[in-house]
């Protein structure tokens, strides 16, 4: 769902259109660690520090675990508040993550846990971008080799990158709407501005459609100061997300029992149930006694906002009935819940969920809208 890949040229979304994935890319970084425990290569009940030595010790009687990570139970700072301000980083005409792991240590006296590690969960992007310098370490792999080598090299997704370095975009994506803008709108009183600028300098490379800023891109569209990966910076299609969902209902990603665990909800010691799991956001109705009827994750980052939900059926709700939902759109004030909603009700209404979409066609969703 968009306003244009490109505003100012005109070029509308199609699914092999590339958007970032923001935080629905989470979920990847989740399945290249619990790939990594099938491997042999780390057990999420490893420390943290056994992998990075540079993290600080906050409790030596409760270590933080790679599993506290994976929940958002760890208790860390957000790592935008240790950049905030500091020197050495904005010394820096990239950002990425190898320059901010060293910044818990820099500003621990400022920043400790925000709460005991197990107490209670809290969603943090330092938990992610963590899990994919450990991925690296554990692997001796860089994240992008190991996700093309077990994800997307599996799945058949041709047209997924990493946004790892400042010109990252592949050859066969670089053509003007291959990677669409993200964009936000204006502030009050800044787009009539804006529009009268560019009609007076008849400029159509200098921002989006009107109404509209271009808030994130990636090269050679936009260059960008921020690199930091794991907790987001994916970018892929429509397309090879319908690819990516079939592969992990095959199996072909990790095991049946890998992502049962990545399902399994757990109590913090605050006494909340959380709906979050190894990387997943977990889905159960208010009235089913805490039985999920579907996983996912939802993902926002400069004017990108996307959904990707998997419906569940089957013993205990664990098995994976062929269904979903991906949404991508770079329109940053779009409603994705409700744009969710109203496909999920027509889902309800034309597809009996106990057939796992035995209907006309092979039952997964992809949604694709554009902005008038």
């Amino acid at each position: 769902y968009q306003r244009r890949v490109h505003g100012e040229a005109g070029v509308p979304m199609t699914p092999s259109t590339c958007c970032d994935l923001a935080s629905v890319g989470k979920t990847m970084t989740a399945l290249c660690t619990m790939k990594l425990q099938e491997l042999g290569k780390l057990s999420i009940n490893d420390d943290v520090r056994k992998y990075i030595p540079e993290l600080p010790v906050y409790n030596k009687k409760q270590p933080i675990l790679i599993h506290n990570l994976l929940r958002h139970t760890s208790g860390l700072p957000d790592y935008f508040e240790l950049m905030d301000g500091d020197e050495d980083i904005e010394a820096l005409d990239h950002v990425f993550n190898r320059d901010v792991i060293p910044l818990f240590a820099k500003w621990k006296a400022e920043y400790g846990l925000d709460f005991p590690t197990n107490g209670r969960h809290k969603y943090n992007n330092s938990n992610f971008m963590l899990l994919a310098t450990i991925i690296e370490r554990a692997s001796g792999q860089t994240f992008g080799s190991f996700l093309q080598q077990h994800i997307w090299g599996p799945a058949g997704m041709t047209n997924t990158f990493l946004f790892d370095k400042p010109d990252p975009t592949p050859a066969h994506l670089r053509a003007v709407g291959k990677c669409a803008l993200g964009y936000e709108p204006e502030e009050e009183g800044e787009g009539r501005k804006k529009r009268k600028q560019k009609k007076e300098k008849k400029n159509k490379k200098s921002g989006g459609a009107a109404g509209y800023r271009v808030e994130w891109g990636v090269a050679p569209s936009k260059y960008e100061r921020l690199i930091i990966y794991g907790d987001g910076n994916i970018w892929s299609t429509l397309e090879d997300m319908a690819k990516y969902d079939a592969a992990i209902r095959a199996g072909r990603i990790v095991s049946g029992e890998s992502l049962e665990m990545m399902q399994e909800q757990i109590e913090t010691e605050d006494g909340e149930t959380i709906e979050y799991g190894l990387g997943l956001c977990l889905y159960a109705d208010s009235d089913s006694d805490g039985i999920l009827n579907g996983w996912g994750h939802s993902g926002s980052w400069g004017g990108f906002l996307n959904e990707y939900y998997v419906y569940l059926t089957g013993s205990g709700c664990r098995q994976v009935n062929g269904r979903s939902i991906v949404i991508l759109s770079n329109k940053g004030d779009i409603d994705t819940s409700e744009l969710w909603e109203k496909i999920d009700n027509l889902v309800s209404e034309y597809v009996d969920p106990e057939l796992g979409g035995e209907e006309e066609g092979d039952g997964e969703e992809e949604e694709e809208e554009e902005d008038e």
